[in-house]
Parts: C-alpha cells; sequence; structure tokens
C-alpha cells in the first residue's frame, strides 16, 4: 500500500503540531504559566498521526490520554487549549480539561474516565452505529497498562461477538505510568490476546513508523467496516514520564537507550524518508515546522486571553450528567 506525497506530508504535519504542541506545553509550563497535570506524547505521535488520517468523515476515535496529536487533527486547537487551561470557551467551559475534553461533531468521543475502561464505552458506541446504519467505525486506544483491565475484554468479547464496527489499538510503550510492561504482562505481544476472541491480533513493531502503522490501520478500519473487529499493537517509546514533571526514577536507563536505539523519533523517521524519496526538502520541513508553531503559539496567546471558568460552570450538571428525560421529549 503506497501513500501519495499529500498523504506524507499530512501525516508529517500532524506529527509535528503533536510534538510543537506537547513542547510548548512544557515551555509554558516551566515559566509557571499552566496549571495541572499533562500528559505528553513526545515519542509517540505515529499512532496517532495514523489514526487522524485514516478515518473517514463518519469515524469516531476514542484517542489515548495523550494524544493530543490526534485530537488536534481533528478539533479546534484554540478551544482545546481553553479548556485545557480552565476557560470559558473551551469545548466543555474548562470543566473537561485534558482528560475529558471531546467533541462528537469532529469524531472525538469521551476519553475514558478511568484508565483501563475505555474498550467497553467503545464497543457500545460501536454497537449504536451499526444498529443505526450510519457507515462509520470506530477506532478505540488504550495503553499497554489501561489494556489490562477486565472491562475491556467485556468490550472485546462483545465487539466479537456481535461483528462490531470496532478497531482496538494498544499503544504499548512498555511502561504502564510507573511499572514495566514484563511486571504486568505474561506476554510480549499483547495483540495475541485477540484471539482468545476469535479477532485478528497484530502487532507493529517499530510503532515509530507512522508508515507502516497507517498500513494496519487502513485494513483494520477496512475490516470494521464489513463488521469484523481487530486489534493492532502499536510497539513505541515514551521520551516523557507519565505526566509533565515526573521525574521517571523508576526508569532504567539501559533500557531506555536501547529501546531508543529501535524506535528513534517518528518525526525524524518520516523526514528521512521523505528526504531520501525527494519528497520533501529540508526548507520545505522548516518551512511546515514555522507554520505549525504560529498556530501553536496563536491557540495558546487565543487562551489565555480568555475567562476562567466560575463557579456556576462547575456546579453545572448538564455539564457532567446527560439529561435522559430532556432526551426522550
Amino acid at each position: 500500500m503506497n501513500y501519495s506525497k499529500e498523504q506524507l506530508i499530512e501525516m508529517y504535519e500532524i506529527m509535528l503540531k503533536g510534538r510543537i504542541y506537547d513542547e510548548t506545553i512544557k515551555s509554558e509550563s516551566n515559566k509557571g504559566k499552566l496549571m495541572g497535570m499533562f500528559h505528553l506524547g513526545i515519542g509517540q505521535e505515529a499512532t496517532g498521526a495514523a489514526i487522524a488520517s485514516a478515518l473517514g468523515p463518519k469515524d469516531i476515535m476514542m484517542p489515548g490520554h495523550r494524544m493530543h496529536t490526534a485530537i488536534l487533527h481533528r478539533m479546534d486547537m484554540k478551544r482545546y487549549t481553553s479548556e485545557l487551561m480552565g476557560k470559558r470557551d473551551g469545548y466543555s467551559k474548562g470543566v473537561g480539561a485534558e482528560f475529558h475534553t471531546f467533541s462528537l461533531e469532529e469524531g472525538i468521543f469521551p476519553i475514558y474516565s478511568l484508565l483501563g475502561g475505555g474498550f467497553a464505552h467503545s464497543a457500545g458506541y460501536a454497537l449504536a452505529m451499526k444498529r443505526k446504519k450510519t457507515g462509520g467505525v470506530m477506532v478505540a486506544v488504550i495503553g499497554d497498562g489501561g489494556f489490562q483491565a477486565g472491562g475491556n475484554y467485556e468490550g472485546m468479547n462483545m465487539a466479537a461477538l456481535y461483528k462490531l464496527p470496532i478497531v482496538f489499538v494498544i499503544e504499548n510503550n512498555h511502561i504502564a505510568m510507573t511499572t514495566p510492561l514484563e511486571t504486568h504482562a505474561s506476554i510480549e505481544n499483547l495483540a495475541e490476546r485477540a484471539a482468545g476472541f476469535g479477532m485478528t491480533g497484530i502487532t507493529i513493531d517499530p510503532g515509530t513508523d507512522v508508515i507502516e502503522v497507517r498500513k494496519a490501520i487502513d485494513q483494520a478500519i477496512e475490516k470494521a467496516r464489513n463488521f469484523e473487529p481487530s486489534v493492532i499493537e502499536v510497539k513505541t517509546h515514551r521520551l516523557e514520564g507519565h505526566y509533565y514533571g515526573d521525574v521517571r526514577e523508576y526508569l532504567d536507563k539501559q533500557n531506555e537507550a536501547a529501546r531508543f536505539e529501535h524506535y528513534g523519533d517518528p518525526i525524524v523517521r518520516l523526514e528521512n524518508f521523505m528526504f531520501g524519496e525527494k519528497l520533501l526538502t529540508q526548507t520545505g520541513a522548516d518551512e511546515l515546522k514555522e507554520k505549525v508553531t504560529k498556530q501553536v503559539i496563536e491557540a495558546f496567546n487565543h487562551a489565555y486571553r480568555q475567562e476562567m471558568t466560575n463557579v456556576d460552570d462547575v456546579r453545572d450538571l448538564q455539564l457532567t450528567y446527560a439529561n435522559p428525560e430532556e432526551a426522550l421529549r
């Protein structure tokens, strides 16, 4: 499966946006201008870029909690940044913050409130999509640690049993918050568990090759459109801690060095490929970086100027709970 120059540039730009956005979170936090806990996806951008660029207009994605890359491709960066800062013009008036921001209109399903609960929720939504014959597919993402939770297997069983239009993606960075994979999983390739539900499961390693990840996602989405759910494991490398400010005392430095040598940087990997194929020049790369940096700075400056969320917004249960009586009228 070959991709055009335009498609490769699109994936490259999506990854750049996620990287520059996360780097800006770091720099603004260091200045004392941001409050809260931020989960950065630096080093893991290939997963989000592959998924976001593969989705069709009717498809829905439940991103992982460090997947700004995919989120920013579908949601408005200014409103999203306002939400992260607790500002009233954010998607949920600043109440949702990083973990709970979503926009179904733009194809972003709510990130699971409890880590490890997402596949069950996503399977339920995929069931609704099938019954309503929307023609769309759900792509649900979870980390290697969250994948150990039992509810996910109930969701996978439901998807296989009812032949739901869903793709389950495990973003395996080998560290579940602070816990190495080998201490919380009995197998090396987590996608092998798909076989227990009669589903196809494949592992992409290295998952920092956005082209290979995109190929797997495209194939899985096509299967899902024909009501054949599957599992994709993307093995990748987390270059930051669980949250920004995490000093990562739990890491083995030798293992980390070996991992980085194996996985590398997804952006540099795609750059080198496109340079070699004469699809991108250094000048072109620099221009894209300058363009994206300007967009990110504008989004942060916009958010800084907005009004903070007030007490009434926080107490507004309509922002937290559904209103079934209103929905049934």
